[in-house]
């Protein structure tokens, strides 16, 4: 009878355990044994009971939540490495300039760079056409 009460403990404890556990600790529990310890030796020192180690492992071999997912975690860069040097430019310009305003200064110029950019493809397409047609001179 006190076997099977240990048994219940134990197992209840590490169904506790799997909704308690961190990603860290899962982390943890999946870098060791990939590392190649054993069951008993990672949860020596980790501090779990081996039932726990080896269903955390399972269910995150299933899951392969280690391996696919890392590559999402960083954060998305809203401005690249140009637009951070012109938005460093601006602030050093003028220090005391609130954010509203930083910030339409900083959409300003890229409406001025598109536009210009724009003007220019213009003026190599209108290039392009009037390299082929002839010279107009004027007569004196």
């Amino acid at each position: 009878m006190l076997s099977y009460l240990y048994l219940f403990t134990q197992l209840y404890s590490c169904i506790i355990l799997l909704d308690v556990l961190s990603d860290f600790h899962c982390g943890m529990i999946f870098g060791a044994r990939q590392a190649g310890f054993s069951v008993s030796v990672t949860a020596y020192f980790l501090g779990f009971s081996c039932t726990t180690i080896s269903r955390v492992y399972s269910e995150w071999c299933k899951k392969q939540k280690t391996a696919s997912e890392w590559q999402f975690c960083r954060w998305k860069h809203l401005v690249d490495e140009r637009g951070q040097q012109r938005m460093t430019r601006l602030v050093r310009a003028d220090r005391r300039a609130i954010v509203t305003q930083i910030m339409t200064l900083y959409k300003c110029g890229e409406l001025r760079m598109h536009n210009m950019s724009n003007l220019e493809a213009d003026g190599l397409q209108q290039q392009k056409t009037t390299l082929g047609s002839t010279p107009v001179t004027q007569e004196q």
